[in-house]
């Protein structure tokens, strides 16, 4: 099944000549604001800001050199962002360091840093920088840490990027294998905010102009980093959050949304449901939604029950239903893929799961039947194209279950340092590059329908469970017992599945609806018998905070089920 479309590019080669434009034309217009305190920056502040870090840098790196940069997503991390880019350097973004000392990062960064080869790594004020470097060194990484408040250096004339310049090494999540740095040019940058704002700019109708967009996610997630740069391709202002500051009330998420009017927002799904949880004990009536046209939910498989919860909770504030957008994207095509939905919002399908077979035809659940709920993906956005190949290489017809292929603009040439792109599933014809996904799904009506990993698919007896179906079906509520989050394994015996739950006793529950432990692992056993027909080998019910994550929120399952076969997890009480 092949799905296509293109629109008219939009005029600036990349996103530095834009920064140009906008602070030679509207250099009063409002770039940046913090959600925190309210600084803030216009254009021509951010073109002064970023041309000042570009000559800090100018001593340091040279064209087409690797700059790490870990800061938070604020207007002065932004800053530094566009200056690596007017030194016409490759930024490779990173978690921004958790303290001050050498215990800061932990060993990915270090890889990252390896990896990549950056010169330099820039940290946020007041950090340790000898006790950094002293870290990094002893890891055989020898680059200059630099606070952002020593590197601002005089200004400098902008070296304009080449769009085919790399603009960033955006290393992968690693939810299924070590963390590989995807190389984004400033063309492919420029394709998909593009096509960002053209959705933008359909969801708000003809005669609309530039509105509020919020952001929390870090600079060194792609919805993060990409989000950011569309505010500035789409002149909307970009009010930025510290994702600390939503880690501590998700609430001051929306609460942003609501004050500053703002019309767009994005997040993993597992961001709304935070917000619903939180809004169970702790006062909306501040809030108003009703300014909201697109919530993006992605970086993770959307839920139904998470939207129906927060429609629930938060549609008496205003939110529209209608303004939700799953959508599913990947760093390989710098972000969004598909996302584009009717006017009613996102459909769901309740697929018959005997179904869901690579190179068979999806159908719909009859009544009574074993199903699958999915949420649909979207259409694919602006100059993108999806094609589903089934399990003979071949591109599936409408409804047939296979991989997801992505072809685009936007899609990577390959992976940093890699000697085969084909191998890792990048290819290029005509100019334009495309990347086999690893993720299985279906095309129906248009429109994208993922349903799981194909490194993470469980097979017991000749079938094919997605463990995100059975985490589904394992974290439905219990009475007084919330699953925080779940993750489905493989039995190392193959004799059935393993399930490892995080649990949080409901604050609200009453004492009288409290069930214990033993009592939690016959349900989970039930509901995995009952809905798949298949045994429960071992349940592992853990601490909240127990299972590892990626930075986008994923479980990372391979690494959960070594740390569940060494018993290093630790138990919930």
């Amino acid at each position: 099944m092949l799905l296509t479309d293109t629109r008219p590019p939009a005029t600036a080669a990349t996103v530095v000549e834009q920064l140009e434009r906008l602070a030679r034309n509207v250099p009063f217009g409002s770039a940046y604001r913090s959600a925190e305190d309210g600084t803030s920056l216009t254009y021509r502040q951010l073109h002064e800001q970023a041309s000042a870090v570009a000559g800090g840098l100018s001593a340091l790196v040279g064209r087409g050199d690797r700059v790490a940069v870990a800061l938070p997503t604020s207007p002065a991390g932004t800053a530094v962002l566009f200056g690596v880019w007017m030194r016409a350097a490759t930024a490779v973004v990173l978690p921004v360091p958790t303290g001050a000392g050498a215990s800061a990062w932990n060993d990915t960064a270090l890889r990252v840093v390896l990896d990549s080869g950056a010169r330099v790594v820039v940290v946020p004020d007041g950090h340790a920088v000898a006790e950094l470097t002293a870290f990094l060194a002893a890891g055989g990484a020898e680059v200059d840490v630099v606070c952002t408040d020593l590197l601002a250096g005089a200004p400098v004339a902008v070296e304009l990027p080449d769009p085919e310049d790399l603009a960033v090494l955006q290393y992968t999540s690693g939810s299924t294998s070590a963390p590989r740095g995807v190389m984004i040019s400033h063309r492919n940058i420029r394709a998909n905010v593009d096509s960002i704002a053209t959705e933008m700019r359909h969801r708000a109708g003809p005669g609309s102009g530039p509105s509020a967009l919020v952001g929390w996610l870090p600079l060194s997630h792609d919805m993060g980093l990409v989000g950011v740069v569309s505010c500035l391709w789409s002149q909307s202002p970009g009010i930025l959050m510290n994702p600390s500051t939503f880690v501590m009330n998700p609430l001051r998420w929306l609460r942003a949304i609501s004050e500053h009017r703002a019309t767009g927002t994005a997040a993993p799904n597992f961001a709304y449901q935070l917000c619903v949880d939180r809004a169970r004990r702790q006062s909306i009536d501040d809030l108003d939604l009703s300014s909201l046209t697109f919530a993006v939910t992605g970086a993770e498989m959307p839920r139904r029950s998470t939207i129906d919860e927060f429609c629930a909770t938060f549609g008496p504030r205003g939110f529209d239903r209608r303004a939700f957008v799953p959508s599913y994207g990947l760093a390989e095509a710098t972000l969004l893929v598909s996302g584009r939905h009717g006017d009613d919002g996102a459909a769901v399908r309740v697929f018959a799961r005997d179904s869901l077979v690579v190179g068979h035809r999806a159908r719909e659940a009859r009544p009574g039947e074993n199903g699958v709920e999915v949420v649909s993906s979207g259409a694919p956005v602006s100059g993108v194209t999806v094609t589903i190949r089934d399990d003979r290489g071949a591109s599936g017809a409408d409804g047939v279950v296979g991989e997801i292929v992505v072809s685009g603009p936007g899609v990577s040439r390959g992976y940093w340092g890699a000697a085969d792109p084909a191998a890792d599933g990048f290819s290029e014809s005509g100019g334009l590059h495309s990347f086999v996904t690893s993720d299985y799904g279906t095309v129906i009506g248009g429109e994208v329908y993922v349903l799981g990993r194909r490194d993470d698919v469980i097979v017991l007896d000749g079938r094919n469970l997605f463990p995100e179906d059975v985490e589904r079906v394992v974290a439905a509520p219990i009475p007084g017992v919330r699953m925080a989050r779940v993750a489905a394994l493989p039995d190392p015996g193959g004799a059935g599945v393993v399930i490892v739950a995080e649990c949080v006793r409901d604050a609200q529950a009453r004492p009288s609806t409290e069930v214990g432990r033993d009592e939690v692992v016959a349900v989970v056993r039930n509901r995995v018998s009952g809905e798949f027909g298949v045994r429960t080998t071992a349940v592992a019910l853990v601490r909240l905070g127990q299972l590892p994550l990626t930075r986008s929120g994923k479980v990372r399952r391979k690494e959960c089920a070594r740390l569940w076969a060494h018993d290093e997890l630790k138990g919930w009480a």
